[in-house]
């Protein structure tokens, strides 16, 4: 079945500009210097959340933190005040043998969020509800949030499409994969359209994407 709840377009961002697999085309304008955060202010715009999906954990804390400083700025005084309510219930949550991670709650004060297979239930829980109440607007994840976590946005930025394998160093992820994290774009009942981007670096590596992962078949499941 081809159906789905809300249409999904996958594109490509290089040079300013995202091409969809319809054709389509649409300017992305901004003063930032890198194309990942400039997707994230395009998500934000009239009020969008995104994903974004990077491949090590270490990537997922230092991209939120980056990130903080371009959504702060867009919160509002609520957004503001109830982050600080959850925050305060996760610390709670937590109880006293675990120590908080400071960097966690750092980045959920500035409305981003880093999400992967390290955090305790309590900091997975806050980051899901926080994201789900629409306070925290964006979430920097492993590929492990895709299949685990039914948590859709009206954008996905997927940054990474090569991973390091301990045998053969840094190897494309599966199509399967990809297509995963791209089907966590568009929001049931909130969006009509849901957008999943990757990033290239040139006019080739568009052309790659395109092929290798946005037109092509998923590979069998054995």
């Amino acid at each position: 079945s081809d159906w789905r709840p809300v249409t999904l377009h996958e594109g490509v961002f290089f040079k300013h500009m995202i091409r969809f697999d319809d054709g389509s085309k649409k300017p992305v304008a901004g003063d930032a210097k890198q194309a990942l955060d400039l997707l994230v202010e395009y998500a934000l715009r009239d009020g969008g959340q995104s994903l974004v999906f990077v491949n090590n954990r270490k990537s997922t804390v230092s991209v939120c933190q980056r990130l903080g400083a371009l959504i702060a700025p867009t919160l509002t005084e609520d957004d503001t005040k109830h982050l600080k309510t959850l925050i305060t219930s996760m610390r709670k949550d937590q109880g006293e043998l675990v120590a908080p991670d400071e960097s966690l709650s750092v980045c959920m004060q500035q409305g981003v969020a880093f999400h992967h297979a390290g955090l305790d239930h309590s900091q997975r829980h806050a980051v899901e509800q926080g994201f789900k109440d629409r306070i925290i607007k964006c979430i920097v994840a492993t590929p492990t949030l895709a299949a685990g976590v039914n948590l859709p946005a009206r954008t996905v930025i997927i940054r990474d499409l090569w991973r390091y394998d301990m045998n053969f160093g840094m190897v494309p992820i599966p199509i399967l994969e990809y297509k995963q994290q791209a089907g966590r774009a568009g929001r049931p009942r909130y969006d009509k359209v849901g957008e999943a981007i990757t990033i290239a670096k040139d006019s080739t590596q568009e052309e790659t994407i395109f092929s290798n992962y946005i037109l092509a078949d998923t590979e069998p499941i054995y």
